[in-house]
């Protein structure tokens, strides 16, 4: 596979990762203490929000195996679920003083949903870019490495934020930082990779 459909398919992977220290680190002070929900009302909350996630996982990846529109069917899903997450993470990680139970359990279905989305039609899309064993270990290798700094850059960047300006500005920076590399990846990602299997390689 030429390099920069690889660097293309890969580099989504670095932006779904830089929320998740944030999501799964800093929403339980951020709501169970900051907003004063409570620890306890936070978990459960944070747990349906979690049971639902575990019925779309199965739903959307029977969908985007047999939906097609336009002759597509994981690159719709991925942008509609791009849109989603995005919007569902800056609501979560920056919310407005009047924000409630409700309002953390509607805005965490969403982000999950638009989660759910972008990943599971975006790791079956990586298994069907090449028919070569070795090659589909190459795509893996590369998409997990992306992610892996990922998580390190959304590590780095909250510090920095927190040392700099304020520690309760590190979670919003890196949901703004990881809509505004979204904004640029995910389209490159459905106009340069193919949805077919590629034979070229470097």
């Amino acid at each position: 596979m030429r390099r920069g459909i690889l660097l293309a398919y890969a580099s989504p992977a670095f932006v779904v990762a830089l929320p998740t220290i944030p999501v799964y680190l800093h929403l339980p002070t951020l709501y169970g203490i900051n907003m004063g929900l409570g620890l306890a009302a936070t978990g459960v909350l944070l747990l349906l929000a979690r049971l639902f996630d575990t019925i779309t996982d199965p739903v959307i990846g029977y969908v985007s195996d047999r939906w097609h529109l336009g002759g597509l069917k994981r690159k719709p899903l991925i942008i509609i679920g791009a849109g989603l997450a995005g919007w569902g993470l800056v609501k979560l990680l920056d919310p407005p003083l009047s924000a409630d139970g409700f309002y953390l359990l509607v805005w965490s279905l969403v982000l999950y949903t638009g989660w759910t989305m972008v990943v599971v039609p975006y790791m079956a899309w990586g298994a069907e870019l090449h028919t070569d064993y070795d090659e589909r270990t190459r795509i893996t290798g590369w998409r997990e490495g992306f992610a892996l700094l990922g998580m390190l850059t959304a590590g780095g960047l909250a510090t920095y934020v927190a040392e700099t300006v304020d520690a309760a500005a590190a979670p919003v920076a890196v949901a703004w930082a990881a809509v505004g590399l979204g904004l640029i990846s995910v389209p490159v990602l459905v106009w340069i990779v193919p949805e077919i299997p590629s034979a070229h390689t470097v």
